[in-house]
């Protein structure tokens, strides 16, 4: 696939994982006990959220990797739509304080993901000039 191909997967996969983050957080979790061990998970009513989450991270797992190794940093930001996407969703889905604090968190990763990629792409040219230099 190439690189256009990356982008749009970058912005469906960014977009569903922060939704199903936007889900969890209007929903919160449940603690349950099971074999004498405690997990969290969400409350009945929240699988697409879980779908969206898993789905999400698994195809976001391989865009990462293909568009980090772009020699260029703005494919990265195709993953900052994805956080507005999820910043509005947590906003739509209520205004209490846990909502504020999740649009926050996705907002910062939603600019420190491109940022991250331009010191990247801004290290691999210092580098490759020393090396053509030397």
């Amino acid at each position: 696939m190439g690189k256009p191909g990356w982008i749009v997967v970058g912005v469906v996969a960014s977009s569903a994982f922060c939704w199903g983050i936007a889900g969890a957080i209007d929903m919160g979790l449940d603690r349950s006990f099971r074999h004498g061990r405690s997990y969290y998970n969400l409350p009945e009513g929240g699988g697409w959220y879980e779908f969206a989450l898993f789905a999400g991270f698994i195809a976001l797992l391989a865009c990462v990797y293909e568009l980090a190794h772009v020699p260029d940093w703005k494919p990265l930001l195709s993953l900052t739509l994805g956080c507005g996407v999820g910043v509005a969703s947590a906003l739509l889905m209520g205004r209490e304080d846990r909502h504020w604090i999740g649009a926050f968190a996705l907002a910062l990763a939603g600019v420190v993901i491109p940022l991250t990629g331009l010191w990247r792409h801004r290290t691999r040219r210092v580098r490759l000039r020393k090396a053509e230099s030397a």
